[in-house]
């Protein structure tokens, strides 16, 4: 008994950030929204504080969001998280208010739109209450689309120093690029950061799945699926060799000075 009064204690101290969000529009009423259109909201907003506090953490983080009261008779819920998860409700609250989601990871990003097809479907707003503790008033409404679409995502290969790599739910990778700028991606899997954190204050190149604004060329996002053949420590020959090989023939039919001859004439 001592024992489980012990784990509730515990998890009231940890679950104890608290914000609101608010169903505001014309009609809305606790007995006109539906209660799978609020889960729906709920859910995607808790995905998004999750995605994005995960993102930001090298650690396992749990970020839990949980609905701990509805005031009788308003539609003011009231959720309460740990401090990461809060940290991560703040960053998710700022870039609703600033329409600007380039610092979140594309499953927060996703998870914000699906609440504004929700609130466009139902015509209702999604309000974020301004507090005291850092939390900014934000609004998803229905007639203000969240996301425009200059997301774009491909596969690539990137060169960058391993500054962190850590965590297993999942694992983690900060990546220091040759600019100076930085960007925690999760990875595959356990087996690859494991590999990963072999080349621990290194530089070299890793390939995977990568999204950037279309209008600034910025990259917003990266998942790491493998290490590709570059390595500062490596032999030079021996990454020339490896490039070939991932090339996989596609250079055998390119004549090295009629491709300089080419780039010449275009200048």
């Amino acid at each position: 008994m001592t024992k489980m009064l012990l784990r509730v204690v515990r998890f009231a101290r940890m679950m104890n950030k608290s914000f609101n969000i608010e169903i505001q529009g014309d009609g809305v009423a606790p007995e006109t929204v539906r209660v799978s259109d609020l889960f729906a909201v709920l859910r995607s907003f808790g995905i998004a504080i999750e995605a994005t506090a995960r993102a930001s953490a090298t650690d396992d983080v749990d970020a839990d969001l949980f609905l701990v009261n509805v005031d009788r008779g308003s539609n003011v819920l009231t959720l309460k998280t740990d401090d990461a998860g809060y940290v991560a409700a703040v960053a998710c609250a700022t870039a609703i208010k600033n329409r600007d989601f380039t610092g979140l990871p594309s499953k927060a990003r996703e998870s914000l739109d699906a609440i504004w097809h929700t609130a466009r479907k139902r015509q209702w707003s999604a309000v974020v209450i301004k507090n005291g503790s850092g939390m900014p008033e934000a609004a998803i409404r229905p007639d203000s689309e969240l996301l425009s679409s200059s997301i774009i995502r491909g596969m690539t290969s990137l060169v960058a120093n391993i500054d962190r790599v850590g965590g297993t739910n999942p694992p983690t990778a900060k990546l220091i690029f040759l600019n100076g700028d930085s960007l925690t991606v999760p990875v595959a899997d356990v087996e690859l950061s494991s590999r990963l954190g072999k080349s621990l204050y290194h530089t070299v190149s890793v390939e995977g799945e990568a999204s950037w604004d279309s209008r600034t060329w910025r990259l917003v996002d990266f998942k790491i699926t493998e290490i590709g053949p570059y390595n500062e420590d490596a032999d030079i020959l021996e990454t020339l060799g490896g490039l070939a090989v991932a090339a996989a023939g596609r250079w055998d039919d390119i004549d090295p000075d009629e491709y300089i001859r080419q780039l010449r004439s275009d200048d």
